[in-house]
């Protein structure tokens, strides 16, 4: 995790120190200048900033389709193998992560105070896949899962779900660094709820020849910590600008892992176990892409309307435990991490 994190944080490092040094720059130079106009005030600044609006009630809604691939690291399910009796050239199985729709709302309100705001949003994501694999010819294919015994099998089904929730309140404030730059720094608070469902099956072969093998594996993660950040929107004219954010979350929280082996119709249970690790989570949101402002009605309202790509890094998400056979007690966790990328469309209207 460690060479992750030092490369995460390499690349992340534009998106939230580049913002913030500029606002201690903007805030010093407004203080030696204090008795002349900024020339970098809103007022002149030509990307969107709340406080361009006039007679508005100081609220905004905001609302973001997703179109996300989910990947968790470690699940590789079975070595598929052109012999029974070896894996020399065999080859690990791991589920076809899909794509899949998700959503972003929000809500906030522009105080009237020095161009703060409070913004607090909902973000849901749903994801699954389902992978067959059946051995060929002389082939076989060798549990990676399965505790019960060491031998092989000529079928093996995957099957992987995700639920993700994100809740985020966060406090920012928008500043004009120049003519065609504003960056919005935020602090806040994040709450998460991560559900996974692991089943795998194994069937036929010296491993399961009359029956089939069921692992069913649980790992729900619940946490809140904090998490800051900075917004910037780069001007390209008549409206147009790039957006580029970034933020991190640090969480605490805890996992409640449950792990079940058994045969369907033998009955027979090998493994029934559940953990309850606590634990620190970090989290990496990398977004940019290209955004639409217009103002209506006198710059009483403003519509906004933005489309981008995102990433988002979950550390030490995959918790599931792998026992050790003929060894009771002995098992490993990867600790993989769990990733979420893919395009995001969305809007903002202030009123």
């Amino acid at each position: 995790m460690n060479n992750k994190l030092s490369y995460l944080l390499v690349i992340a490092a534009p998106f939230l120190l580049g913002p913030i040094l500029l606002s201690a720059g903007e805030d010093n130079k407004e203080v030696a200048q204090n008795e002349t106009p900024s020339l970098h005030s809103e007022e002149i600044t030509k990307v969107f900033m709340a406080s361009q609006l006039k007679k508005t009630n100081r609220l905004f809604a905001t609302g973001e389709v997703l179109l996300w691939k989910a990947q968790q690291e470690d699940l590789g399910f079975a070595v598929k193998s052109s012999s029974k009796t070896s894996i020399q050239n065999g080859k690990t199985k791991d589920p076809k992560f899909n794509w899949n729709w998700g959503f972003r709302v929000g809500f906030g309100y522009n105080i009237p105070h020095d161009n703060w705001d409070l913004a607090g949003s909902y973000t849901q994501f749903r994801t699954s896949t389902h992978t067959v694999d059946n051995a060929s010819g002389a082939g076989a294919i060798f549990p990676t899962w399965q505790y019960s015994g060491t031998g092989y099998a000529t079928q093996a089904t995957a099957h992987w779900k995700m639920h993700l929730q994100l809740g985020d309140l966060e406090l920012g404030r928008a500043i004009g660094v120049a003519k065609w730059l504003s960056i919005r720094p935020h602090i806040g608070v994040r709450a998460a709820w991560i559900y996974q469902k692991y089943d795998i099956t194994y069937s036929g072969g010296t491993a399961v020849p009359s029956d089939t093998d069921d692992v069913s594996l649980r790992n729900n993660f619940w946490g809140i910590g904090a998490r800051f950040g900075a917004d910037s929107l780069w001007g390209l004219g008549k409206g147009f600008s790039i957006f580029s954010d970034g933020a991190f979350s640090l969480l605490s929280g805890f996992f409640n892992v449950h792990q079940n082996e058994h045969l369907e119709n033998g009955g027979t249970t090998y493994i029934n176990v559940t953990s309850h690790p606590n634990t620190l989570v970090t989290i990496f949101d990398l977004a940019m892409g290209f955004q639409y402002d217009r103002f209506f009605s006198h710059k009483k309202y403003h519509l906004g309307v933005k489309l981008g790509y995102e990433f988002n890094y979950l550390f030490d998400q995959n918790q599931f435990m792998r026992f050790i056979s003929g060894s009771p007690g002995s098992f490993s966790t990867s600790n993989g991490d769990l990733s979420l990328m893919g395009v995001t469309l969305g809007f903002r209207f202030d009123f």
